[in-house]
């Protein structure tokens, strides 16, 4: 949590989350109806604007976490008719894997734009730490959408590529998932005096091991 306001990290996290929440749920969408699924259609989901894909309440956890206050948000949950979607459970395995996969696009294409930007000397303007802001929000939604708990893409990614027969040992995962997420990155870091394992032990290693492959360090 980051002890004072920082303009340019409210930005980038109002950026990163309405606009890559929405790029998300396009791309989930669009690959959900190219393999056989009308859904997202039906329910004009296969666009790209924001109003399409986010909640009000999600929208003011968001704002939370921009000014540094811990918290959880979400866009609007995609409607997906899975039995009509091709492929089966590697279908399924693929529509949530597009999740994380469409914010790490989007960091690679911001990182692509301002690279001769951001490499020049003494470049520590506002703008600038806009930039590797945003890059940074846009790889920590994508480690967190990783997360292999229900609701994350990253539950239905490994779901579905286990075999058929273990989906019944993992229905107390989805049933008490949200419990689950809530204890581990709301409560556990108050009882451990802001120290917040599944950040510093799963999330931020992830987000460094993606903004690796980018070729930077942000952390």
């Amino acid at each position: 949590m980051r002890p004072a306001f920082d303009t340019a990290y409210f930005f980038a996290w109002v950026l990163a989350f309405i606009l890559g929440v929405a790029f998300q749920k396009f791309c989930q969408a669009f690959v959900a109806e190219r393999l056989g699924d009308p859904t997202p259609r039906s329910k004009n989901r296969v666009t790209l604007n924001p109003f399409a894909h986010h909640e009000p309440l999600g929208l003011v956890f968001a704002f939370f976490l921009s000014v540094g206050t811990t918290a959880i948000t979400w866009g609007k949950p995609l409607e997906l008719n899975t039995f009509r979607i091709r492929g089966g459970r590697l279908g399924r395995s693929l529509v949530a894997l597009v999740g994380p996969l469409s914010f790490f696009l989007l960091a690679f294409l911001v990182w692509l734009a301002s690279k001769s930007y951001l490499l020049g000397a003494g470049r520590t303007d506002f703008f600038a730490q806009l930039l590797i802001n945003l890059i940074s929000v846009l790889l920590t939604l994508c480690a967190f959408n990783l997360i292999p708990i229900y609701p994350m893409d990253g539950y239905e990614i490994i779901k579905n590529l286990l075999p058929a027969d273990w989906e019944p040992r993992l229905l107390w995962v989805e049933q008490y998932g949200i419990l689950i997420l809530i204890g581990l990155v709301l409560l556990l870091p108050f009882f451990l005096q802001g120290f917040n394992p599944l950040f510093e032990f799963y999330v931020l290693p992830v987000i460094r091991a993606l903004a690796g492959l980018l070729g930077i360090t942000l952390f």
